[in-house]
């Protein structure tokens, strides 16, 4: 993916988010060929593992899911997974690999807890606050959230949109560095109350 390159405002945000999600919209059917899928799954099973997927009696939610490729690790963790994603042409492409997706609409009127949150190469995009302010209420008091950010890019702004929402607290974790191969990671849990 970083065959591509898209030029930001920084005083609209919002427009860079329409744009990575049309560029998403518009690869959806060659994702695959366009990442290294190995790493992606390796960084997915770190991320589940970080989350304690495997003791968590509840689904575990894939914030930013792309095409599915967290369906595989889920099968060996023997644990559900439901997908969210911006692109409604990666959420298709999800639910027909048999994920099951959600919107920001499913995700706010959802009465059930997931019982953790994982986000692998998202959130060094121009992730909504709204959809990721959204997501973080949706998980159960105590479950965890794990990223990795790619070259270590948004890093601080997603530490302060989680400080700013009162919901998580940050884990400390082993040092990663932004030329670790899962980027830079980090770990929140969910607040009781």
């Amino acid at each position: 993916m970083d065959r591509f390159y898209l030029t930001y405002s920084a005083d609209q945000p919002e427009r860079s988010s329409e744009m990575e999600v049309a560029l998403f919209d518009f690869l959806a059917s060659e994702y695959s060929d366009l990442v290294d899928l190995a790493n992606n799954t390796s960084t997915i099973q770190m991320l589940l593992t970080l989350v304690d997927a495997r003791r968590s009696q509840q689904p575990i939610l894939d914030f930013g899911c792309g095409p599915a490729v967290s369906l595989e690790m889920a099968a060996q963790f023997r644990i559900g997974v439901v997908g969210y994603d911006p692109s409604a042409r990666m959420r298709r492409l999800a639910r027909s690999r048999g994920m099951q997706v959600v919107t920001t609409t499913n995700l706010e009127s959802k009465e059930s807890k997931f019982g953790g949150m994982i986000a692998s190469y998202v959130l060094h995009l121009t992730v909504a606050d709204s959809d990721l302010r959204i997501a973080l209420n949706c998980l159960a008091p105590g479950a965890k959230f794990a990223a990795n950010f790619h070259k270590g890019i948004n890093v601080g702004r997603v530490e302060a949109l989680v400080r700013a929402t009162a919901l998580c607290t940050q884990l400390a974790i082993s040092d990663a560095s932004y030329d670790h191969p899962h980027g830079e990671v980090r770990l929140w849990r969910r607040n009781h109350g």
